[in-house]
């Protein structure tokens, strides 16, 4: 089994309905091991879906994530909160040693992040 990187999940469900990007909602701001990042999330209409586990909003964040040179990537994650739900999960890229993943902001929080639901170390236990 290989090793994962650190790993926080997100609570604000993907799958509700389409989430709309725009300048008044994009910015997503968190810190990696204290140093502050903000990535830009590209403006347009990003679909999840539940039955077959996939989101259009994946590859853009990972396009961001990469362009600001924040070491994370993002994923799409399946949480159960009295219902089975998808949400937005944040991994270090150092499977190494663990990492610290915390203080979201921005405009974009509340719709694609949510709350801070659990985190895993570098090997993927909680």
């Amino acid at each position: 089994m290989s090793k994962q990187g650190t790993q926080v999940w997100g609570s604000a469900p993907l799958q509700a309905q389409p989430i709309v990007i725009d300048k008044t909602n994009n910015r997503l701001s968190f810190k990696v091991d204290e140093v502050e990042c903000e990535i830009t999330i590209p403006e347009g209409k990003y679909e999840t879906k539940k039955e077959y586990f996939t989101s259009n909003l994946i590859a853009p964040l990972n396009g961001a994530l990469e362009s600001a040179g924040v070491p994370v990537v993002a994923k799409l994650g399946g949480i159960h909160m009295d219902k089975h739900m998808n949400v937005l999960v944040l991994e270090h890229h150092d499977s190494s040693a663990p990492h610290t993943i915390d203080s979201f902001g921005g405009s974009a929080k509340e719709l694609v992040w949510g709350n801070t639901e659990h985190t895993t170390d570098q090997y993927g236990s909680e």
